[in-house]
């Protein structure tokens, strides 16, 4: 299911922003560019390292698409969520204004939809 298959990388994403996951997903990638460089130096390598590598030709199976796709959103969100200290100042604070902006107001949206819904079952 399509749906599902999105909110999974989705979900994924947002998990990868978690600093405990920057040790994992640092190896993986340094694994999948070794995995890859030795996939195409044409050396004979066994099947699970074809599998692992950056490899056009292992996307014919939907799985490992989903898969890949899963891994790059993650390794890219978390890429820039550690990169965010890198922008010039004035703009860190205007996405940093923004951010917490958002934040204020999708609690204020769902704080205003339970009060309507708290109301209604008082009626």
């Amino acid at each position: 299911n399509n749906e599902n298959e999105f909110k999974q990388i989705f979900v994924y994403s947002i998990l990868a922003t978690d600093m405990a996951e920057h040790s994992r997903l640092a190896q993986n990638f340094k694994n999948r560019l070794e995995a890859t460089r030795y996939v195409e130096s044409g050396i004979e390598c066994p099947g699970f390292v074809k599998d692992f590598a950056f490899n056009l030709s292992n996307f014919s199976d939907r799985r490992v698409i989903i898969q890949f796709i899963k891994f790059f959103m993650e390794v890219l969100v978390h890429g820039s969520d550690i990169g965010n200290c890198c922008v010039p100042f004035d703009i860190y604070l205007n996405w940093a204004y923004l951010v917490t902006e958002e934040f204020n107001y999708q609690v204020h949206s769902r704080l205003l939809r339970q009060s309507k819904r708290i109301k209604q079952d008082c009626q």
